[in-house]
């Protein structure tokens, strides 16, 4: 099974993240997801926090350099909160 998926540098955009984020919600076994400079910005970024919200397998979330601002970062923090497994 794949447990860590690097698409670093990889311009998937927004669009990228919620088909990632779709994956995320049914994904049992990728634990190191890095999508580092990957342009996701805050709508990217909302729909990772959503998927999140239910995912127990994802441990490292590699997220720097996307441009994610105020609203993105609150998204996942939310994440978190509700979900304690998650990242941990």
């Amino acid at each position: 099974m794949l447990e860590t998926l690097s698409l670093a540098l990889n311009p998937i955009g927004p669009e990228g993240a919620r088909a990632l984020a779709h994956a995320l919600r049914h994904n049992r076994a990728l634990a190191v997801l890095d999508l580092a400079d990957c342009a996701i910005g805050d709508a990217g970024a909302a729909a990772l926090g959503a998927a999140l919200r239910a995912n127990t397998a994802l441990r490292e979330l590699r997220l720097q350099g996307n441009g994610i601002g105020a609203v993105g970062a609150a998204a996942l923090a939310d994440a978190v909160r509700i979900n304690p497994v998650a990242l941990r």
